[in-house]
């Protein structure tokens, strides 16, 4: 097998061949089939790929962290000493001290039970027992300060849940540098992180970089992190790579179907991309790959029998510095679309029709109760003074932060809480002062789609039986339910054949349009989507955002869209509304929000959100906002977003801005404004 041609520079990490394979019930799964790839000093290289693809297994093995069970061969050769098959002290005396590891879920990689600061510590100690306490404390300290933890002596005591997402983040990444490692390996560092928090990230592993002089290899599957980070790219597809390259080669000129189809299907906060184009498909079975190049089933280019069905390809330079695992890597023009039903995106419904769903001034604080009586010692002000429209066939995005209000507002849009004051009308009817039957009735017309469908759907019912039980308690379901499942599975593109099948047998990508169809199953007016594709593989995402699109073109539902990724919101939503710690801040059109945007907060949201082009992304404007948003139990007076804006003065903090329309149906809670041609947005 061809290996990178990089320059005569030698690396500081190089995996020569690396087979996976774990013993199942089914036979060998094979999560890395001949693996190779350099990386060279002070490089960062972005591993990339669908779940399933062998990213992190590939991280796993370096570090020598696999399970016993795990088949392991080839080479992962750490400055000239292969690293497969160290025992475990020659494993530890690497593991943390020369190669180390920033986790994804760092609530999962700190201890709950010890204080962060021990932890750190212990990583020190581990490779250092002569260091005095003293000296392992001060160091603890400098690290904290180090990735911008605010306060370190006070959060060097305090426990895990103590501290935000992105200081947890944060901590990891202090406790992987303590010992100074010559590689660092970041696997999906910024997944399910608020893009605030995500840019924080991606600045802190910037100055990471820069300050140890360590290498990274970045592991994560979206493209734009990879084009404003890495220096390199390799894509990984069913245990095998596939491509790799630079950066702007592999973005600007992709010779593999599988990454033409990963950058195809990514929606963009830069430009309007029209429909998104999936990869058809699913990604296989990794006991029994297909024959020949494993991506075959699912290429648009339909090169078959042979040599695709019966040759696997070796990874071959394309040009300088640039491989592909692909017969036809020469040939290859633009990924030719999947399409679903052959629709446009609908256009902006008009503004003459009446609302469906009206929200006016509402709020929602919860008490903090304390002590053995559970007295209130004071509200979270979890929503204030809010104010929606949504129009039949509209679709309305909703954005902010993890606590801004999102999901509070959209339970109480449903009647699944009662405001503290203000109004819900659905089709003119007031809410919270219907009776129990008459919201039945409504509910009808409501239907709420969930971020994890895996989590909402019950393992021990059939995928028809879940979609069925709707019909069956609002007692709809003797009257045709049968067919009424069976017409929604093919609404949502499922086989309806597959209704006895169980939930663990779909794809994640499956699993949520089982969510969508058994909200579809009412035939509702309104459909309030929470965070839906947050969770799923980019290609998965397109394939997920088109069928939505496709549903209100011909069922003509209005969707409230609640979403943290800018991206996914522009292209789907027709308004936006951007809130901030209970608050709305901005709305707007599509078009107005995003090519202008007027808030300070607004304008941080959209620069932090990746863009998957190098050139751009490195050139482009970045407004990284310091700290996390402040407690909703004790909001700053006057602007809510002043303690963390740069054009805070003592009008902010005197005096509440309110949401004034500056033209054209473009409110903003601002007291100092951006006009239009002073912010530069991403127009169209």
């Amino acid at each position: 097998m061809s290996v990178n041609p990089s320059a005569a520079r030698e690396a500081v990490l190089s995996v020569r061949n690396l087979r996976v394979q774990f013993p199942s019930q089914k036979g060998l799964v094979n999560a890395a089939s001949g693996v190779s790839f350099d990386v060279f000093p002070n490089e960062v290289v972005g591993i990339v790929g669908e779940s399933g693809a062998g990213k992190t297994v590939t991280a796993l093995a370096a570090l020598g962290l696999l399970p016993r069970s795990a088949r392991v061969s080839g080479q992962v050769m750490f400055r000239g000493r292969n690293v497969v098959g160290l025992d475990g002290d020659g494993a530890r005396s690497i593991r943390g001290s020369e190669i180390a590891m920033v986790f994804q879920d760092a609530s999962a990689a700190l201890d709950p039970l010890r204080r962060v600061g021990r932890q750190i510590a212990e990583a020190i100690t581990t490779h250092h027992r002569d260091v005095s306490r003293n000296a392992v404390r001060a160091r603890v300290i400098e690290l904290l300060a180090q990735v911008g933890i605010p306060n370190p002596e006070t959060r060097a005591r305090q426990y895990p849940h103590e501290l935000s997402g992105g200081m947890r983040q944060r901590a990891t990444i202090a406790m992987a540098i303590a010992n100074g490692p010559a590689v660092l390996i970041a696997d999906e560092p910024t997944t399910a992180l608020d893009v605030t928090t995500q840019a924080q990230v991606l600045e802190l592993l910037r100055r990471v970089r820069e300050l140890t002089q360590a290498s990274m290899v970045l592991i994560t599957h979206d493209l734009g992190v990879v084009a404003g980070v890495a220096d390199r790219v390799v894509v990984m597809y069913a245990g095998r790579v596939v491509e790799s390259g630079t950066v702007e080669r592999i973005f600007a000129d992709p010779r593999h179907p599988y990454t033409q189809g990963l950058l195809a299907s990514l929606p963009r906060v830069d430009d309007e991309v029209g429909r998104l184009t999936r990869i058809a498909g699913q990604a296989p079975s990794l006991v029994e790959l297909p024959s020949g190049c494993p991506f075959h089933p699912r290429c648009p280019y339909g090169r078959l029998p042979d040599p695709c069905a019966s040759e696997l390809p070796d990874l071959r330079p394309v040009s300088s510095d640039h491989l592909s695992a692909c017969h036809f890597a020469g040939e290859l023009g633009q990924p030719r679309p999947v399409e679903g039903r052959n629709v446009k995106r609908g256009t902006t419904p008009s503004t003459g029709a009446d609302p469906i769903l009206e929200v006016r001034d509402l709020k929602k604080h919860f008490p903090v109760r304390t002590g053995l009586l559970g007295r209130a010692r004071g509200h979270v002000h979890a929503v204030c003074d809010v104010s929606l429209e949504i129009r039949p066939g509209e679709t309305l995005g909703l954005v902010g932060e993890s606590g801004s209000g999102k999901s509070t507002t959209a339970l109480l849009a449903l009647g699944l809480l009662d405001p503290t004051s203000g109004s819900v009308q659905f089709r003119g009817t007031d809410l919270h002062s219907t009776t129990r039957s008459e919201l039945r009735v409504l509910r009808r017309s409501m239907q709420l789609v969930f971020q994890d469908p895996f989590a909402t759907l019950d393992p021990r019912m059939t995928v028809g039986a879940s979609i069925a039980e709707p019909l069956k308690i609002h007692r709809l379901y003797r009257e045709g339910g049968h067919e009424r499942v069976r017409d929604v599975m093919n609404l949502v593109e499922l086989n309806p054949d597959d209704a006895d099948r169980y939930p663990h047998e779909f794809s994640g990508g499956q699993r949520q349009r089982v969510g969508i169809a058994r909200a579809l199953a009412l035939g509702p007016q309104l459909l309030i989507l929470d965070e839906p594709v947050s969770s799923l593989d980019t290609s998965i995402q397109a394939g997920i955002i088109n069928l939505l699109a496709d549903l209100q073109n011909e069922l003509g539902v209005a969707y409230l869209f609640i979403a943290h990724n800018l991206s996914v919101i522009r292209h789907i939503s027709h308004t936006v509304a951007v809130m901030y710690l209970g608050r709305i801040v901005e709305t707007g059109s599509r078009r107005d929000l995003f090519g202008h945007p007027a808030h300070p907060y607004t304008q941080a949201l959209l620069s932090a959100v990746p863009i998957p082009n190098p050139e751009l992304e490195r050139r482009r404007h970045r407004i990284v906002l310091a700290g996390d948003p402040p407690s909703a139990v004790n909001p700053p007076s006057g602007c809510r977003f002043r303690t963390r804006c740069w054009k805070a003065e003592d009008l902010c903090a005197e005096e509440e801005p309110a949401l004034v329309d500056r033209g054209q149906g473009h409110p903003v809670a601002c007291h100092f404004p951006t006009a239009p041609s002073e912010h530069q947005g991403f127009t169209g």
